[in-house]
């Protein structure tokens, strides 16, 4: 018993292309259209109406129709099923690029709500922006505000100390000046009283009158006010990233192959660690990160090679200042060498599984250990 399909082309076809549906969705006013050319019209009409009966839909999307899709699957079989040859392959031709269509409509429009949302981000990313350096310039200006507050009231204890101060030398001047008239007003009269007089004025000056004496912590203390002040008034993140107990630095970039390397300078410093550590867990508290590392030590003048296995004094005869750290992942080497004297200080070989950060140590704030620049292309 042949099967016969109870349906015109015409009854499956889409309103708007005008061929058999493909990937057919319904809308709630019941008309379906394919899923590509529903998209395409809500695109280019930006909203979104039925494009038979105008009924704007609130959702931006429809649901498939499934029974509608069933019944054009079963159509487009048996038409193919009465065509020749090459009918059928052209046909199926069609029906692969019309597919291959659906897909790239479909893939555009989520690359425009994509679009949209990136759009959407930026405002919203834009507005936490500004609201966090307003923020930063309310709380600077309330620490200007703090700052100026205290050095205004240091200067308004000074100023009344250096006036009190002036008060009781202009009294110590004046009774100074009387003394020295009388001593004069002595001296004209001849008097033979006068060696007497004289006498005990002096004493008396001597004994009431002590020499003045310059006034400690006078002036303005600058320093207390502007030492350091962008670090004290700076909150630095409690990131994941810092280590916040220890003098452990890591390099931001790791590296898992190829050749590496970089210079960092000692200098004067006696007590650091240079080398390279796989990623270290865990970088909070007092507890000591575990990690794979390789690396040298300088302890005063002592020098120590240590690995995962092993632990070397090293024989070192002029003080590093300059280091150059050579990392090649790949042939499972790394080297350290004394870049004034150009001496081999130490190599470390071994098969690296782990991707390797630039590491630091160091206990001296004094005497910090730099990175130096390098020429573009040194290795």
């Amino acid at each position: 018993m042949s099967s016969q399909v109870p349906f015109s082309e015409e009854d499956l076809s889409c309103s708007v292309c005008r061929g058999v549906f493909r990937d057919p969705v319904i809308l709630p006013c019941s008309h379906s259209f394919c899923k590509a050319c529903l998209q395409e019209w809500w695109k280019q009409k930006e909203i979104t109406q039925c494009p038979v009966c105008k009924r704007t839909n609130k959702r931006a999307c429809a649901p498939c129709n499934l029974a509608l899709k069933n019944l054009c699957e079963t159509f487009t079989k048996e038409k193919r099923r009465k065509m020749g040859p090459e009918e059928a392959a052209a046909e199926e031709t069609l029906e692969l690029l019309q597919k291959k269509l659906s897909v790239f409509s479909e893939v555009r429009t989520n690359c425009d709500q994509t679009a949209e949302h990136i759009e959407v981000q930026t405002q919203n990313t834009e507005r936490k922006i500004k609201e966090q350096f307003q923020k930063l310039h309310r709380f600077l200006q309330e620490e200007e505000e703090a700052r100026i507050a205290a050095l205004r009231e240091e200067e308004s204890k000074k100023t009344q100390m250096m006036k009190e101060k002036i008060e009781g030398l202009n009294r110590d001047i004046v009774t100074l000046s009387n003394d020295i008239r009388g001593v004069e007003e002595e001296l004209r009269a001849e008097h033979v009283s006068f060696l007497q007089n004289c006498k005990t004025t002096a004493d008396r000056v001597q004994l009431t009158l002590q020499d003045p004496q310059p006034v400690p912590g006078a002036l303005i203390d600058e320093a207390k006010h502007l030492g350091n002040l962008a670090f004290r008034v700076q909150q630095l993140p409690d990131n994941a990233e810092r280590f916040d107990c220890r003098g452990y630095v890591l390099g931001s970039e790791g590296f898992n192959s190829g050749t590496h390397s970089w210079d960092v300078e000692v200098g004067d410093n006696t007590v650091w660690d240079i080398g390279v550590l796989s990623e270290c867990q865990p970088r909070k508290g007092k507890t000591k990160p575990r990690s794979q590392y390789w690396k040298i030590s300088g302890r005063c003048c002592m020098y120590i090679a240590e690995s995962p296995s092993a632990l070397l004094r090293l024989s070192v005869t002029l003080k590093p200042r300059r280091i150059r750290v050579r990392l090649d992942w790949d042939a499972g080497e790394l080297s350290f060498t004394d870049l004034d004297s150009d001496a081999r200080l130490h190599t470390f070989t071994n098969a690296f599984t782990d991707t390797l950060f630039p590491y630091l140590k160091n206990i001296s704030s004094a005497l910090p250990l730099k990175m130096l620049p390098r020429e573009i292309g040194a290795i």
